[in-house]
């Protein structure tokens, strides 16, 4: 299931673009991995034998016994018991989202597996999805939609950030326009001026009047653990997942590396920048849990790892 990047895009050439991808990652956070789980020493040695006791210094009175003991006994201590196995960690457990997220990118206590109802414009941004890959302008109001993630930006600029109502979810694509500061939970309103067509994903890429209404919304997501995922049904909502890495990374565009992900019974493609990972990069064997935008490539679902506070690994 490894899924190499493409190296075309609309209206941006190619290598161009995934260097400005590229060039906007890097690590908001660093978790500490913890040393390898391995089987716990074995206890003390055996005790050392006691001492030889002294025969007594003469018969008894009735001269029947000697007046001591022969060996002191016993020996001096038992085997130490097992130190026991380290302890593994069992990456298909249940796992808790608040405990990870509940962080200053987003308030955990806010997230929701209730659907929204409420149309607040994407179903006319996917509906005017461009045939070719050029962009298109358009004039597309989006009122009141809902920030659901952000990606990463360099402190100063504008994130993209991904936004959802009852008909789904889009994500902005280098579109400026005063995102900078938006956290999820937000409620936002804006008009779609440009509209990209990337791959089959559509990107809105031009935004103007863009406005924070209200924060501290409910942020809705998706639980994925063991679902059979419909990539085109699923297409950038935010879902929750976790499980085991399974395979050996291999090189997927860039400075990409893929990994398959298994989760319950069903496997995903997982693409991270290991790079910027430094020292501590996620590898095979690794418990990995994500809130991420589910993507895709050539159909299939995908989680790409564009910000590090989507995701948490248990070493």
């Amino acid at each position: 299931m490894i899924r190499p990047l493409s190296l075309s895009t609309a209206g941006v050439p190619a290598a161009a673009r995934l260097l400005s991808m590229l060039s906007v990652l890097s690590l908001t956070a660093c978790e500490e991995r913890l040393p390898d789980d391995k089987g716990g020493d074995d206890g003390a040695t055996d005790g050392a034998d006691g001492t030889d006791g002294t025969d007594g210094t003469a018969d008894g009175t009735d001269g029947s016994t000697d007046g001591g003991s022969g060996d002191g006994g016993a020996d001096g201590g038992t085997d130490g018991t097992d130190g026991g196995d380290g302890g593994t960690t069992d990456c298909q457990a249940e796992v808790d989202i608040a405990v990870w997220m509940d962080t200053a990118y987003m308030d955990a206590s806010l997230l929701t597996t209730t659907p929204y109802d409420f149309d607040a414009g994407i179903a006319a941004l996917k509906a005017a999805l461009p045939e070719g890959e050029d962009p298109v302008e358009v004039s597309i109001p989006v009122s009141g939609a809902i920030v659901t993630t952000v990606g990463y930006a360099p402190s100063g600029s504008d994130p993209d950030i991904w936004i959802s109502d009852a008909n789904g979810t889009v994500l902005t694509f280098r579109a400026g326009g005063g995102t900078l500061g938006v956290m999820p939970g937000d409620k936002v309103s804006f008009t779609a001026t440009q509209l990209t067509n990337y791959f089959d994903k559509l990107e809105i890429t031009g935004i103007d009047g863009f406005t924070i209404d209200s924060s501290n919304n409910p942020i809705w997501y998706r639980e994925g653990y063991d679902q059979v995922i419909d990539s085109t049904a699923w297409s950038q909502d935010l879902t929750h997942i976790w499980g085991e890495l399974v395979t050996e990374p291999e090189a997927c565009g860039g400075s990409y590396s893929c990994f398959d992900l298994q989760h319950g019974s069903q496997t995903i493609a997982y693409r991270v920048n290991l790079t910027n990972l430094g020292d501590y990069p996620d590898r095979n064997g690794d418990c990995i849990q994500l809130l991420a935008p589910m993507d895709t490539f050539s159909g299939a679902p995908q989680i790409n790892i564009f910000n590090y506070d989507w995701r948490y690994v248990v070493f």
